[in-house]
């Protein structure tokens, strides 16, 4: 009887044990992920326009998996909130509970202004060796700046990308006030009529309603973007 009893309580360890060691092998290469490699990168983002304002730019490092945009489809509704207000609230909770992505940072100098420069620090290295922005264009409808995936510089390089300015096709380019949200027009920032319905390259300020070509239209690009590690 005592034997037997010995025997269970050796089995019942056993199995504690590998069970254990089975734990370890799922979450070991998770830590490994995103731990080891990881470097401070310092992106900065200037506004190349002469009459547009960029929206508080939000910044993450993730790994091959991660799009968040294509063009020629339509925008995800977290696209459609950053394009049309702004509002980058609901890709960064995405992104935040993603295990395909590292580090997620927003500036908190509020908008860009034309000539104007912020740069952002955040973490990337290993598989998680890409870096993205987005940022909304203001005033537009639903045009932002985007740049989707670039690979972080070896050593001490520094990779600059000259960007140009996308239409979420969420919503119509009224250029109405009413439907533009901002410092400049202050409405609700939305149309009733829809867009496109994809995303696409903006064609940039027309006249068509409250804003003026000559004061808001540009030409691509609208942003420089550069990541450089830090020292």
């Amino acid at each position: 009887m005592g034997e037997n009893i010995v025997h269970s309580r050796g089995s019942v360890l056993f199995r504690q044990i590998v069970f254990v060691v089975i734990v370890l092998a799922v979450l070991a290469p998770r830590y490994v992920q995103t731990e080891v490699g990881l470097q401070k990168y310092a992106v900065t983002i200037t506004n190349l326009t002469k009459g547009q304002r960029i929206s508080a730019p939000l910044v993450w490092s993730h790994n091959k998996q991660v799009t968040f945009f294509e063009l020629g489809m339509p925008a995800s509704q977290a696209l459609q909130s950053s394009a049309e207000a702004g509002n980058t609230a609901l890709l960064s909770d995405v992104f935040i509970r993603s295990s395909d992505v590292e580090d997620v940072v927003k500036s908190a100098e509020g908008l860009l202004n034309p000539g104007d420069s912020v740069t952002l620090t955040l973490q990337s290295g290993g598989v998680f060796n890409r870096i993205s922005f987005i940022s909304m264009i203001n005033p537009t409808n639903d045009g932002f700046v985007a740049v989707q995936g670039v690979k972080i510089p070896k050593s001490n390089k520094r990779i600059v990308v000259d960007v140009p300015a996308y239409d979420a096709g969420s919503e119509i380019n009224d250029e109405r006030c009413t439907s533009i949200p901002g410092t400049i027009c202050d409405g609700e920032g939305r149309s009733r009529e829809k867009g496109e319905g994809f995303v696409h390259l903006h064609t940039g300020i027309h006249g068509i309603g409250d804003l003026k070509p000559e004061e808001r239209d540009w030409r691509n690009p609208v942003v420089r973007f550069s990541i450089q590690q830090e020292e």
